[in-house]
């Protein structure tokens, strides 16, 4: 029961974290094909997506490392995990601060997807079993925070462009 319940206790951290990203991208690409949005804000959006991305998956790692402190030993890693693939595919999400792999918002949205199924295969099993009611309910209000943390993430990383272009545009005049 013990290693079952921290299992499902790193599964809810994962989900609070990647799940409600897709939903964040396809809103995106659903306001930024509107006239008004590419008329005012230049479709930057679009392209800030990984970058946003990334940004939730270094809040990841803070919370990761916030869980192991004060011991960053081997031997204290290898016992508080318990779904490794997992956690290293949500650490990896750092790799969309390259350049070289932000340029294709595409590959943010597949990295996601996995966990995004993973939620959803969890939400129609415990839907299948009647009396797990509970379990959908508190499966719904992790994902509601999951997009709460990513839509958090792209409104900060899009006010941050908005200043650095700003603190551009007045350098260069």
């Amino acid at each position: 029961m013990g290693i079952d319940f921290f299992a499902y206790i790193e599964r809810l951290e994962l989900i609070a974290f990647f799940c409600g990203y897709p939903f964040i991208y396809l809103l995106v690409h659903l306001f930024s094909s509107t006239q008004f949005v590419k008329r005012f804000f230049y479709n930057r959006g679009v392209i800030l997506l990984p970058v946003s991305h990334a940004f939730t998956g270094l809040l990841y790692l803070g919370l990761l490392l916030k869980n192991l402190y004060p011991h960053y030993s081997l031997h204290n890693i290898q016992l508080s995990v318990h779904q490794p693939f997992f956690k290293i595919w949500g650490v990896l999400s750092l790799l969309f601060f390259i350049p070289l792999l932000n340029r294709k918002t595409v590959f943010s949205l597949w990295h996601s997807l996995l966990f995004f199924f993973f939620f959803a295969g969890s939400i129609v099993k415990e839907t299948l079993q009647s009396n797990q009611s509970d379990a959908v309910k508190n499966g719904m209000h992790i994902y509601s925070i999951s997009l709460l943390i990513n839509l958090f993430a792209f409104v900060i990383i899009c006010l941050v462009d908005f200043i650095i272009s700003k603190l551009k545009s007045k350098q260069i005049n």
